[in-house]
């Protein structure tokens, strides 16, 4: 997941290639457009903005705000001459993430963005995006919940975890004034449909503002005897034994 720098102006990117997840991942990934997996069906919005890979609408969006290469050195300039260009945080020792790091580099390089990806010890990288926000862009990974109500730290605009506009003493924006309300009427009402349109419409919000832009979702795979029965994979940890006391083997 790219995570965007608290109170900062920046334009919206296509999604990024699928490179990584056929290289890197070897294809054992899907395109994740909200925090929320497919796996996770209930709960998942499968109609949220999804910005598909297209550099070609890239270059023309960033022709278009003014962002042009003119001097003909592979980078973008603004008016006043200064290169587009930033630096975006994610931990080092991960190399799966660094190898990512690389080719999402790679990607904005192809469109006159340049993208310097810094490496950073873990300890190092939760002050930058928790304490200091001294960063321009993160590239991190966020582990899902089963049930919603146990994200709602992150979607609350006064949440420890809500890392776009952090540290709120109320709303800093209309939409995520809203979001607030739904989380209200999700927390407030014990009737689940609506509790699903609620966080359907979370999700949406979201993903319109642009908040953050996920990347992908890692593709999980379990393994079992046939001698056991009543086993049923979930989304939920542990995937495999989550209902152990459910399962049988067969004589």
């Amino acid at each position: 997941m790219i995570r965007r720098p608290p109170r900062s102006t920046q334009s919206r990117s296509s999604a990024a290639s699928d490179v990584y997840k056929r290289q890197e991942l070897r294809g054992l990934a899907v395109n994740a457009w909200s925090l929320e997996s497919p796996a996770n069906a209930y709960w998942h919005n499968p109609d949220v903005a999804k910005y598909e890979f297209d550099p070609d609408r890239a270059n023309a969006l960033l022709d278009e705000i003014g962002l042009k290469d003119t001097n003909r050195d592979g980078i973008r300039e603004d008016a006043n001459g200064n290169k587009v260009s930033f630096t975006f945080v994610t931990n080092k020792g991960n190399k799966t993430r660094e190898n990512i790091a690389t080719l999402l580099a790679q990607d904005w390089a192809a469109v006159g963005v340049e993208a310097r990806p810094q490496y950073v010890d873990f300890n190092t990288l939760v002050t930058m995006t928790a304490d200091t926000f001294e960063y321009d862009a993160c590239l991190l990974g966020f582990g899902g919940s089963i049930h919603p109500s146990t994200a709602m730290n992150l979607y609350r605009s006064s949440g420890r975890t809500h890392f776009w506009n952090p540290q709120q003493e109320k709303p800093a924006t209309p939409w995520e004034a809203e979001i607030d309300r739904l989380a209200d009427a999700f927390n407030a009402t014990l009737d689940i449909k609506q509790q699903r349109r609620d966080f359907f419409r979370i999700q949406e919000i979201v993903a319109e503002q642009c908040a953050f832009l996920p990347l992908f979702t890692s593709k999980v795979f379990v393994v079992a005897r046939n001698k056991f029965g009543n086993l049923k994979p979930s989304a939920m940890s542990h995937e495999l034994l989550w209902n152990a006391d459910e399962i049988f083997v067969r004589p």
